[in-house]
């Protein structure tokens, strides 16, 4: 469905000029607030992210909420698959402290917002508490470990690959996921989480002849490409992974069965020597000196925050967070976790110091 073809309508009403200009003149902590059904936001919103120019990031209460306006918003800006930049961070499914691999596509739907944001692209992102509450990459470390690789450019070819290990990538004999590399001879292939196909270097010496699209299931080349943007695979850098192997050391696993001690066993030893591996996530809290999160991202003044019902998202926001203090306290009890495992997610006091530092629009319902 398109309903692209509305939005001139509510653009051409001059009420809604009158407020966008308002709207544009503000600044960094900025808050306004806007009482509206809940089915006219979609609307609303699809026009502002037209008219705006700016990265928007609408926050809600609850997944289901986020799901269904991100699929409306598309709905509206005729973006149905996505390229237009209308995004979902998503929300990992293993809940705090629980030592579970987060699922392939929930970790390229993330990182394919953060790429768009750290690139200083204007998307629009609709998330729930839940997946702003995650700690994340500091943008600093996302942008740094991010690199252009252009056709007729020199590589070393051998330092590529070992930067590639170090921002999430794993080897593979033939590449069909995203956050996977391979080499053979002269051709090297690369999944970038935050791009929707893989991409064939096809080198002659230490020079790229060709970079080309290609299918994983048939790993038939596509189309031609002047050059890729090699994002890190994993919001948990592989690089920082010594330093939190280091904080293992007084970890006493005797005490748990013998399959979980093996595979905590297996992660420490690989957080050591800097590989990636599934379920890296669990271990981020101790990769990074700053806690960061989602609006981190995004510069002051230079975009909008919207809060869809402001007191839904705090209570939700304060629901996760007893939850998690329950975890934490049964994975001490089951001494499933390090005894000094940093918290792996923003409280609500950090998530209302993060919100402070930007322009904000809560919507709620009509009086």
């Amino acid at each position: 469905m398109n309903l692209s073809g509305l939005l001139p309508l509510l653009a051409g009403n001059p009420h809604y000029q009158q407020w966008l200009d308002e709207l544009k003149d503000k600044t960094s902590g900025y808050r306004s607030a806007l009482p509206l059904s809940r089915a006219a936001r979609p609307y609303l919103l699809a026009t502002l992210s037209a008219d705006l120019g700016k990265p928007i990031i609408i926050i809600t209460g609850r997944p289901d909420r986020a799901i269904t306006l991100h699929e409306t918003m598309r709905a509206y800006l005729g973006d149905a698959t996505g390229e237009l930049g209308v995004l979902r961070f998503a929300e990992p499914p293993a809940l705090f402290y629980e030592h579970t691999p987060w699922p392939r596509e929930i970790i390229g739907e993330r990182l394919q917002v953060l790429a768009s944001l750290a690139n200083q692209a204007s998307p629009i992102i609709i998330a729930s508490a839940r997946a702003c509450m995650q700690t994340t990459c500091p943008p600093r470390s996302f942008r740094t470990s991010t690199r252009i690789i252009k056709r007729q450019q020199l590589v070393g070819l051998s330092a590529t690959m070992l930067h590639w290990i170090n921002i999430g990538y794993e080897r593979a004999s033939v590449v069909e996921a995203p956050g996977q590399f391979s080499s053979r001879g002269g051709i090297v292939d690369i999944y970038p989480p935050a791009t929707p196909y893989p991409v064939r270097l096809e080198l002659f010496g230490d020079e790229i002849e060709s970079l080309r699209r290609f299918d994983p299931a048939s790993q038939r080349s596509q189309n031609n490409l002047d050059s890729i943007t090699i994002t890190p695979a994993s919001e948990a850098l592989a690089r920082f992974g010594p330093q939190a192997a280091a904080h293992m050391q007084g970890w006493d696993t005797e005490q748990l069965p013998e399959d979980i001690r093996t595979t905590f066993a297996q992660d420490i030893a690989a957080l050591a020597s800097g590989e990636p591996f599934r379920g890296i996530e669990f271990y981020s809290p101790y990769f990074y000196d700053q806690t960061s999160c989602l609006l981190d991202y995004l510069p002051p003044g230079d975009g909008l925050v919207v809060l869809d019902e402001p007191g839904e998202i705090e209570d939700a926001w304060q629901e996760l967070e007893e939850k998690a203090l329950e975890l934490r306290e049964k994975a001490s009890a089951d001494q499933t976790m390090p005894p000094d495992y940093p918290l792996p997610y923003l409280t609500w006091d950090d998530w209302r110091d993060a919100l402070g530092k930007h322009t904000t629009l809560a919507l709620g319902e009509q009086e």
